[in-house]
């Protein structure tokens, strides 16, 4: 498989665990990333093939329950072409085929028929609903097309192979006798947190804030709670939380003990930045002493530019690196262009903060 920004993404996720958390907040993620792992034929480490051993089928059945509950308020579009309900849609449909494989894996590996999971025959069936409303309004391309990054997951046999070659034939009230139109609803939790951990669906969560002073107050509130648990925080994130688009984003990094001369040193850390929306490319950032490491992956897009502070990235292929001195309180702006013409410029402050 072509390396890309999501399979640079999922690897990063495979290693930031040696065993995968137990906390039931966590199982959603984690399920959906050990689906991810396997389309995208990446071995899963020790540590989580035993973290899939020891959920029981009730755990298992919660995570069916989030994944039915994002496809539930996932909107369907009401005409064809690429549209912002159609990103939504095709991301939620391809997240929850990455739930039910991992899923899946976990039944395989203690004996279990998928059907013990409470909810597996229900997710089932919500996945074949909403494509049916897409088969009837999009083409597999377009539904492709809005995946993104994660268009790189559909190894054959793809869920979106039932989707038809042409236009779409009839709009989706069509579908389902009996069943209403379906309209954008506010972002799940399960969202919520893909957006701040992964920097996923920034359109939907954005929108919602500016609209919804209340989401705006939970989501500053979601984030805060999970920088205050060491989980990582999406570029995007940063910069909603920032507001003020003149202001810099400040991102703490840890600090070792005083050096002899009695200057701190920067302790070495990886910090995922996600994808950078609205480029469908993804970046993190390695501190290491007084240098600062940037990695930039393009997704289905190319990437034109990338530099940060001024200082260009080398062009090798999917792939952009660049190495930049990094001082206290020094300011520099990631940019990032794609060949779409999409533009992701974001002014950037590193700060020392503690071990």
């Amino acid at each position: 498989m072509t390396t890309c920004a999501l399979t640079e993404m999922i690897e990063a996720a495979l290693e930031a665990w040696d065993v995968p958390p137990d906390a039931l907040d966590a199982h959603a993620l984690v399920v959906e990333r050990v689906g991810d792992a396997l389309r995208a034929e990446l071995g899963l480490p020790r540590g989580w093939c035993r973290w899939l051993e020891r959920r029981t089928s009730e755990e298992l059945g919660k995570v069916i329950e989030d994944a039915v509950e994002l496809l539930a308020e996932a909107p369907a579009p009401s005409e064809p072409g690429v549209s912002d309900e159609l990103v939504v849609a095709a991301v939620s449909r391809d997240r929850t085929e990455s739930t039910r494989l991992g899923v899946e894996r976990a039944c395989l590996a203690t004996g279990r028929a998928f059907t013990a999971v409470p909810g597996f025959e229900r997710l089932v069936a919500a996945q074949q609903e909403l494509d049916a409303w897409l088969a009837r309004t999009v083409t597999r391309d377009e539904v492709e097309q809005a995946l993104g990054i994660r268009r790189a997951l559909l190894a054959p046999p793809a869920w979106t192979d039932v989707l038809p070659e042409g236009e779409g034939d009839a709009i989706v009230e069509e579908v389902v006798e009996g069943l209403a139109p379906r309209r954008m609803e506010p972002p799940s939790a399960a969202v919520v947190v893909a957006y701040v951990q992964d920097g996923l669906h920034k359109g939907w969560v954005e929108a919602a804030a500016a609209s919804d002073p209340w989401f705006a107050q939970e989501l500053a509130e979601t984030v805060a709670l999970l920088r205050g648990e060491g989980e990582p925080i999406s570029l995007v994130a940063r910069q909603w939380e920032r507001q003020s688009r003149e202001a810099p984003v400040e991102i703490e990094v840890p600090v070792a003990a005083a050096a002899d001369d009695g200057a701190p040193r920067a302790a070495s850390i990886e910090l995922l930045l996600g994808v950078l929306s609205p480029t469908d490319a993804a970046a993190r950032m390695t501190v290491a002493g007084e240098r600062v490491t940037l990695h930039a992956v393009a997704g289905e897009t190319p990437l034109v530019h990338v530099s940060l502070g001024g200082v260009a990235a080398t062009d090798e292929g999917e792939k952009w690196r660049l190495e930049v001195p990094w001082s206290d309180g020094d300011v520099g702006e990631l940019v990032v262009e794609d060949a779409a013409g999409r533009r992701f410029a974001c002014p950037l402050r590193l700060t020392p903060g503690p071990e």
